[in-house]
């Protein structure tokens, strides 16, 4: 949303089911899971577009799991996200993962780099907290 006219501005492609959008801690970035087209094939992503929309790339896909659920660290070192086999909708187990936020501005996948599996889950987030030093 443009605060001064107020107009909505589309940071992903409209013509797909996006879903689960958070802000990137830097508050310029939406990170988002870029869907599917029904009834045509691929997999669901992990995309990343400025708040204007200009500004858009993928930041992780895997060929065997649509991805969802994205949402950036606090201090934007890594990306926390679910997963599944199946599309939503049919989904019988939805896996949570975590990776580094890909730092070369290079799109990444399963195979070149490493990824924590947390086990089962769903709509992750981050909670920010202070450590007393």
């Amino acid at each position: 949303l443009d605060s001064e006219s107020g107009k909505i501005i589309a940071v992903c492609e409209t013509d797909r089911y996006n879903c689960t959008s958070d802000w990137a801690p830097e508050s310029q970035h939406i990170v988002y899971a870029r869907g599917i087209i029904p009834d045509q094939p691929g997999r669901a992503e992990l995309w990343v577009a400025s708040a204007d929309g200009r500004d858009r790339r993928r930041l992780y896909a895997e060929a065997e799991r649509h991805i969802y659920g994205a949402c950036a660290s606090p201090d934007g070192k890594y990306l926390l996200f679910t997963r599944s086999g199946e599309d939503l909708g049919k989904v019988g187990a939805i896996e949570m993962a975590i990776i580094r936020w890909p730092e070369s501005g290079q799109p990444t996948s399963a195979g070149s780099m490493a990824r924590l599996d947390l086990g089962s889950g769903w709509e992750p987030h981050w909670t920010a907290k202070e450590v007393a030093k």
